[in-house]
């Protein structure tokens, strides 16, 4: 672990970055079976904490690189897209509503839907 270390800093000071410490999280990918939990992340003396899911590109990464929290993550944006749209039939015409769809639901079941045809 202290080569690690001393290489991270040693990468860092030569391409002249800097971490902000608050911000940097690390996730470890591990199997089902096997899952560490004594490992430990030190960069410059300052402790980087481990994250079980982290957000990379607009899609929710866990440990074990299974799709449930990113599926349950769109989930939950979609329905409330759903009930907003509820809401905004009473006030607006059904293109305005069929554009809003089009451009907020359209694009997750487009992605989806590709992917389950291959």
């Amino acid at each position: 672990m202290f080569m690690a270390k001393c290489k991270i800093d040693h990468w860092m000071r030569a391409n002249k970055l800097s971490l902000n410490y608050n911000k940097t999280n690390f996730m470890l990918l591990t199997s089902r079976k096997h899952n560490p939990t004594s490992f430990k992340v030190i960069i410059n003396n300052h402790s980087i904490s481990p994250e079980d899911n982290l957000k990379y590109l607009g899609v929710l990464l866990d440990s074990k690189l299974s799709w449930k929290p990113h599926v349950q993550n769109v989930k939950t944006q979609q329905s409330k897209v759903c009930g907003v749209l509820s809401k905004l039939k009473h006030y607006t015409t059904l293109s305005v509503l069929k554009v809003v769809c089009n451009s907020i639901i359209h694009p997750y079941l487009a992605c989806w839907l590709s992917h389950i045809k291959q």
